[in-house]
């Protein structure tokens, strides 16, 4: 009987271990398997955004009533806004969608400036780096103050950007521009200024706003509000 007992405890302690390992195989493949759909989804939906960049380079200046992408940026920030209210900010998820949104906002911005020169519009362009990082006090004051700014302007696009995110193509942006602390930093029309800037400060280095500037709401918004409330 003792023999007996030695061999139905190794029997029991191999078939523990054997479901073990496969509890732990079956988890890692379902933990690859998420990751490979992860990585499936965000190069399908970057292959997607590069075509349909391609195809709005065609757009007819007559067929411009708003941002060219401003439903997937609108569709996004709303996201973004929601989770940056209930996820920690190194949330993986929350960064990911971050980070396509940061190159959505790109693809707009470039793609807008074309448009612009190529229609002959008068758009005016904002830059916004902000950081989430406690190290800019005065962010949330200058997205309140840019926010009034898009409410007196039609012809003004503005463009928001974690400056502590890591992404090439921002990286790109702070050194194309000379993107640098201390922050809120923006870029306006190409020409960096760095620090806070008052409501009469930013109207002071934009061009006061015209007759036909102000007929541009019927070809050009601005950036939605969803995307304006997030900063």
């Amino acid at each position: 009987m003792g023999v007996r007992k030695y061999i139905y405890a190794l029997i029991i302690t191999l078939l523990v271990m054997l479901l073990g390992v496969y509890l732990v195989n079956s988890i890692t493949e379902s933990k690859v398997n998420r990751v490979r759909n992860l990585e499936t989804g965000i190069a399908i939906n970057i292959l997607s955004l590069e075509t349909q960049f391609a195809l709005l380079q065609e757009v007819s200046c007559k067929d411009i009533s708003q941002s060219i992408l401003s439903n997937e940026l609108d569709a996004l920030a709303q996201k973004l806004q929601f989770m940056e209210n209930n996820l920690q900010a190194d949330d993986p998820e929350l960064l990911r969608l971050k980070k396509y949104y940061s190159l959505l906002e790109i693809k707009d911005f470039i793609l807008m400036k074309k448009i612009n020169k190529r229609c002959g519009q008068d758009l005016h362009y904002i830059l916004y780096f902000y950081s989430n990082a406690g190290k800019c006090t005065k962010c949330q004051l200058q997205g309140l103050t840019i926010t009034k700014l898009l409410q007196e302007r039609d012809n003004l696009r503005v463009y928001n950007f974690d400056y502590d995110l890591d992404l090439s193509a921002t990286e790109s942006l702070k050194k194309i521009y000379e993107v640098n602390e201390p922050l809120p930093a923006l870029v306006i029309d190409g020409k960096i200024y760095h620090g806070y800037m008052s409501l009469e400060d930013l109207s002071q280095i934009l061009p006061a706003p015209t007759n036909e500037e102000d007929n541009a709401s019927s070809t050009a918004s601005t950036t939605t509000k969803t995307d304006k409330k997030r900063k």
